[in-house]
């Protein structure tokens, strides 16, 4: 899967987060797959992050995942791009793909 993120201030100007830190304040989005049963809370399983160092304007975020068990039973499950902006950012989402993988196409991406 992979989509396209930018952050802006409330100025329109590019922001820059650091896609290495794990200080909420300062983290870059990922995304991750969110199930829901009646009566909890979500639980979350992150499946793609930034694919290098975050730079001004369109960034890729890219990963590949198989669905757990009970993400697959749950009442809800959900694709979402979390790990917001702080206060005052706006985020842009473009160009989401997802596409299903063959057990080939799996061996091929392993050896690369």
């Amino acid at each position: 899967m992979s989509a396209m993120v930018k952050l802006l201030n409330a100025d329109g100007n590019d922001v820059v987060c650091n896609s290495r830190s794990t200080k909420l304040t300062e983290r870059c989005s990922l995304v991750q797959i969110a199930e829901t049963n009646s009566g909890g809370g979500p639980l979350l399983h992150p499946v793609a992050g930034a694919t290098d160092d975050w730079v001004a304007g369109w960034n890729e975020l890219k990963g590949v995942f198989n669905f757990f068990p009970a993400e697959l039973n749950a009442g809800t499950t959900s694709l979402v791009i979390a790990e917001a902006p702080p206060p005052g950012v706006t985020m842009l989402v473009d160009n989401i793909k997802v596409s299903v993988l063959s057990f080939y196409d799996m061996n091929d991406l392993c050896k690369s």
